[in-house]
This record gives C-alpha cells, sequence and structure tokens, in this order.
C-alpha cells in the first residue's frame, strides 16, 4: 500500500511537467509565429517602399529625357506660333517686294501678297533647321483653315522631312478635306490645345505626332506639326540594376502606350488592357498629371503582375 502511494506521488510531477513543457511549446510557437509575420510583414513592407522609390527615380529620370526630346519640337512650334501672330498683327512685310513685282510662293506657284510670301520663307527655313539639327524629328508642317493664310490660296499647308529639309525645300500636304481628317487635326481645332497621336507605321519607322494650334485673337488658324521618331526613346534609361524587372512606357494623355522599354508589341494599346479591372484607369486622370510619373503594378495578359514606370506625355 506504501509502495503504490510513494509511485502515485512520483507520477505526478512528471505529468505535471510535461503539461508545463506543452504550454511553454505552444506560447514559443505563438511568439515565433507573431513574430515570423511581422518580419516578414517589416520585410514587405520594406520591398515596397524600395521599389516604389526605384520606379518614382527611374520615371523622374526617364521623364526629363523625354520632355528634352519634346522640347525642341514645342519650341519650334511656340516660335513658329509667335512669328505668325506679330506678322498678322504688323500686316505687312518686313522687306517688300519691287512696285510692280509678281512674287509667287515657292511651294504653290501662285502669286501671294509680300507678308505671305516673308511668312512662308520663314517657315520653310525654320523646319529645315530643326529637322536637320534634331535626329528625334523626321517631319515638321503647318496646315491652314481654309482662306486663312492668303487669300490666293484657299488650302494653305506645307511639309518638310529630312529628304526635303536637305535641300531646303518643302511641299503641299494637298486639299484641306484631306489633311483636315488626320489624326492630328481635329482633335486641336476641337480643343485649342496640343495633341500627340498614338503611334503609327511610316516608311518602317514607329513615329508619333505632335500637334500645336495656331491661333490668332481667340481664333483657330491652323496647326504645327512635328513628326518625332519614338525608336530613339531606347536611349532612355529603361531598367533598374537593383530592380531588373522594371520596365518603362510612355503614355499619351489617353494612356496610350507610345513606348515600351521590353518590346515593341505593346505599342499603341492602352493602359486599361494591363490591369485586372480595367475601371481602375478612370481614377488615374485625377490622380496624374501629364509629365509626372506614374508607377503601376500592371497585369500582363498571363494575369502576372509586373512593376511599370511610366511616364505621361505633355
Amino acid at each position: 500500500m506504501r509502495a503504490r502511494r510513494i509511485t502515485a506521488l512520483i507520477g505526478k510531477p512528471r505529468k505535471i511537467s510535461t503539461k508545463i513543457a506543452t504550454i511553454i511549446t505552444c506560447a514559443l510557437l505563438v511568439v515565433f509565429t507573431a513574430l515570423s509575420v511581422t518580419v516578414i510583414a517589416l520585410s514587405g513592407n520594406a520591398t515596397s517602399t524600395a521599389t516604389h522609390a526605384a520606379l518614382t527615380n527611374l520615371a523622374h529620370a526617364n521623364g526629363n529625357q523625354v520632355q528634352s526630346i519634346l522640347n525642341s519640337a514645342s519650341k519650334q512650334a511656340s516660335a513658329m506660333q509667335s512669328y505668325i501672330v506679330k506678322s498678322y498683327d504688323q500686316g505687312h512685310a518686313v522687306l517688300g517686294s519691287p512696285t510692280g513685282a509678281k512674287v509667287k510662293s515657292a511651294i504653290y506657284g501662285v502669286e501671294m501678297a509680300d507678308l505671305s510670301i516673308e511668312v512662308e520663307h520663314y517657315l520653310v527655313n525654320s523646319m529645315c533647321s530643326a529637322i536637320m539639327s534634331d535626329e528625334d524629328i523626321i517631319g515638321f508642317g503647318i496646315f491652314f483653315e481654309p482662306g486663312k493664310y492668303d487669300p490666293n490660296i484657299m488650302e494653305y499647308s506645307l511639309y518638310v522631312n529630312r529628304e526635303d529639309a536637305a535641300d531646303n525645300r518643302a511641299k503641299s500636304m494637298g486639299k484641306y478635306s484631306d489633311y483636315s481628317r488626320e489624326a492630328y487635326y481635329q482633335p486641336v481645332k476641337n480643343t485649342q490645345k496640343p495633341y500627340f497621336t498614338k503611334p503609327y507605321q511610316s516608311n518602317s519607322m514607329t513615329l508619333i505626332t505632335a500637334a500645336y494650334p495656331v491661333i490668332y485673337k481667340n481664333s483657330f488658324q491652323g496647326v504645327v506639326v512635328a513628326d518625332i521618331d519614338i525608336g530613339n526613346f531606347n536611349k532612355l534609361t529603361a531598367t533598374s540594376a537593383e530592380f531588373p524587372s522594371l520596365y518603362t512606357n510612355i503614355l499619351t494623355d489617353d494612356f496610350t502606350i507610345v513606348y515600351d522599354s521590353r518590346s515593341s508589341d505593346d505599342i499603341g494599346r492602352n493602359l486599361a488592357d494591363f490591369f485586372k479591372n480595367p475601371n481602375e484607369l478612370k481614377r488615374l486622370p485625377t490622380v496624374y498629371q501629364p509629365g509626372a510619373p506614374l508607377n503601376a503594378k500592371r497585369f500582363a495578359t498571363t494575369g502576372v503582375k509586373s512593376p511599370a514606370s511610366s511616364i505621361l506625355l505633355r
């Protein structure tokens, strides 16, 4: 009887120690699990922050490079706009032709007013100079509303490409009914604001056209256009050494892709195509401004997300 009692008393501490060990083990598991979740969350936040910083820095760097490419076209267009407005205000040519002399347009072979001849010379020389001094610009042109340039030529337009620029010449782009239907014309006429077309192919090159309005006394006169070779956007800093999966897009104001550092396959597609929910794109215009970096994780058609650094043209 005594022996059994001793055995029973010895057995109880073992059960208590087992319970204590089990409780301590469970407590440690809970603590380690909580710590693991915390560490993973902190690591995820740190990675997310670092990725966002890399995207932002890359977008800013590329934004500056893109803007420098576009600035040349914009400055030339602005100079032409200013010259035309000043010519309208002045109302006569600085250097008039001799009395009785019949001066004709170098493009149309039709007599025009001295002021119209003077403006034509300026436009042709400026466009040729702009093209020859900038490898990104492959063409420059100006297109007027009917009768807005000279009363003797109701439908006036001129265009200079690289071959023309080399010979310091220009050519007409035909009838108003033709050029006014081009993608660059009506958006500028309707909004009286600059506009970038969607990418298109021409002579084995991928181009966009930057179009700028010519306004005189709140009246729309026509459009100045610059054709830009977006193949030269390959000069951009497209990736990050720290995050090699990052890539760069350039978008128009309606979120059409005009450049993709990974492939040309997506050029011309809209950013909405890459969102899991295309409706998410609707809020972007209220959040991002032209020229600002747009950072997003886009869904590819395979459903895989990848971080993209994008720039809106302005």
